[in-house]
């Protein structure tokens, strides 16, 4: 949700403070600072050896077609087998045997999805080898094997699910705002959209990712029908850094070990899906929710939204390439929620002003996000802005808690309607 504190510590600052963080698993981030493990703390993480497909970034791939895959390996191998389970039984309605070499580090495969293998969502396991070691993972919901892309596309928008969120229970004191939760995607599941687009914030606080980064991969997993294609918020992404600067938490390697990838390319049917991360900041402490750190050092947190120059580089080429693809862009923050000057806490970062020019240059007529916690729908130029409310947190008292439904029209615009959760809060009981 916006908030409207911004950071004040140079980027000379933030890399002297950073030098001084204590790694439990001394990993090198793509900035060249050390970062946090979740694996140090001994979690059971979601997204290990393979890396694509996930619950979180599935494939969609048609009868008889193909799907990408990916598996990271520290030593030279080769992929041997791949497993199509039907999702929630466990059934094997699929396997083929793999002769993919991967190089040191891990590669890239496909896997050939039999003609026989009927529309539905499915749990892929993959066999490979590693410096001659056998290994075995498997990644559930990853596979949604579809009859038709050309089908009149429908898809779920849900957002801020805040996991661990105590400020709905505050507002409606007595209530369930798990009830809520869970209401969201069922409410998404009895559309039988061809999926849900969960635009971030799932998680709440870096004092409890502990707990909630793996609580909300389990009740997702739970509860979800369909396929899921879920990107971050801000709120999934803070870090805590102690008032002497040694990082405790980071919400990116929470993010990166339970949901995987933060952004998506999804072409489907005439439509082009480019999800992106919108709370892109490489700087720690414009992350840092510790305040007995800002009152030591001086800076703020920042809620706002910003973009790497990478980032702004894969929206624009995914808007340049999309040909005569319908472009959707979705992610947390909205263009007007974005920080306006980044640079004086981010070398690396784009302001709004910038990404507003992107939009007006290239047009796309939809821009799914959340982050506001309420409901907005206001065309700007040639783009119609979709903002919808929160389903894990506070509330307006007239909308309370709702998702959206969007669906293609034969000249490939969307009707786009709200469905209104309850009419009052769930209590618990």
């Amino acid at each position: 949700m916006k908030e409207n504190n911004f950071g004040r510590m140079s980027r000379r600052e933030f890399l002297a403070a950073a030098g001084k963080l204590a790694v439990g698993a001394g990993a090198i981030s793509a900035f060249g600072l050390p970062v946090f493990s979740t694996r140090a703390k001994g979690l059971e993480i979601a997204v290990r050896e393979l890396k694509r497909p996930t619950f979180s970034q599935p494939e969609f791939v048609v009868p008889g077609g193909r799907a990408a895959a990916t598996v990271s390996a520290p030593k030279t191998g080769r992929a041997t087998k791949a497993r199509l389970l039907r999702s929630f039984t466990g059934e094997t309605v699929a396997e083929s045997a793999l002769d993919s070499p991967l190089p040191e580090g891990g590669g890239d495969f496909s896997i050939d999805i039999p003609a026989h293998v009927p529309p539905g969502l499915y749990d892929l396991e993959v066999e490979f080898t590693s410096g001659g070691e056998p290994r075995k993972d498997l990644q559930r919901h990853s596979v949604s094997v579809i009859e038709s892309f050309e089908a009149p596309l429908k898809f779920a928008h849900v957002t801020d699910y805040h996991m661990g969120d105590p400020r709905a229970e505050k507002q409606f004191p007595g209530m369930d705002i798990k009830k809520v939760r869970v209401a969201s995607i069922e409410a998404a599941n009895r559309e039988n959209p061809q999926f849900i687009l969960l635009t971030g914030d799932i998680t709440a606080y870096p004092e409890t990712y502990d707990e909630d980064y793996p609580a909300a991969v389990a009740e997702l997993l739970e509860h979800a029908r369909v396929p899921m294609v879920i990107i971050p918020g801000n709120h999934d992404f803070y870090s805590w850094l102690d008032a002497d600067g040694t990082l405790r938490t980071d919400g990116v390697t929470y993010w990166r070990d339970f949901f995987g990838p933060t952004r998506r390319l999804l072409d489907f049917g005439p439509h082009r899906f480019i999800c992106f991360n919108s709370y892109d900041w490489d700087s720690l402490t414009v992350r840092n929710r510790n305040l007995e750190y800002f009152q030591k050092n001086g800076g703020a947190i920042s809620y706002s939204g910003t973009l790497s120059r990478r980032e702004l580089a894969f929206v624009g080429r995914s808007l340049d390439t999309a040909g005569d693809k319908v472009p959707v862009l979705v992610s947390h923050h909205g263009p007007r929620q974005f920080e306006p000057m980044p640079q004086q806490w981010c070398s690396d970062c784009v302001g709004m002003n910038k990404f507003l020019s992107l939009i007006k240059k290239y047009n796309p007529p939809y821009y799914f996000y959340g982050h506001i916690h309420r409901n907005e729908d206001i065309t700007e130029g040639k783009t119609r802005y979709v903002a919808t409310t929160s389903v894990g947190s506070d509330a307006g008292r007239e909308e309370l808690w709702a998702i959206r439904i969007a669906q293609a029209q034969p000249d490939m615009s969307f009707d786009i309607r709200t469905l209104k959760l309850f009419d009052s809060p769930p209590m618990k009981g």
